[in-house]
């Protein structure tokens, strides 16, 4: 989990999401949940952008599916698309829409934009 870390924070970083507003599954008002007890997520959020950041508690490998408080982050759900870009050893590139059962490997995770797609 310790390398997970070190990518969540080298990511906040480079994408400008650290300082920002940040809300974590541990907090009544995070408006991005799963379905799952062990399946967290946290949101991190700056200028109508959402960058989401997953972590798995369960010992083998689950699937998940986000509960997410559209209203809250100002999202249309019909236009909503999660993006996990490719990081080098974590996670390959995917595009998921906010209803979909997303697989996640025990001790890994996943880092999602949230954004509303404009064709």
């Amino acid at each position: 989990m310790k390398i997970i870390y070190c990518l969540l924070f080298t990511c906040l970083s480079i994408t400008g999401f650290c300082g920002n507003t940040t809300k974590g599954y541990w907090e009544k008002d995070c408006p991005v949940r799963t379905d799952r007890d062990d399946v967290k997520a946290t949101i991190y959020q700056k200028d109508g952008e959402s960058l989401i950041s997953v972590a798995i508690w369960a010992g083998e490998p689950v699937k998940f599916s986000f509960q997410i408080d559209w209203n809250a982050l100002g999202i249309d759900p019909e236009k909503a698309i999660l993006v996990a870009p490719y990081i080098k050893d974590f996670q390959e590139a995917r595009t998921f829409r906010h209803n979909d059962s997303i697989p996640v490997e025990p001790k890994m995770g996943w880092l999602f934009y949230l954004r509303e797609n404009n064709p």
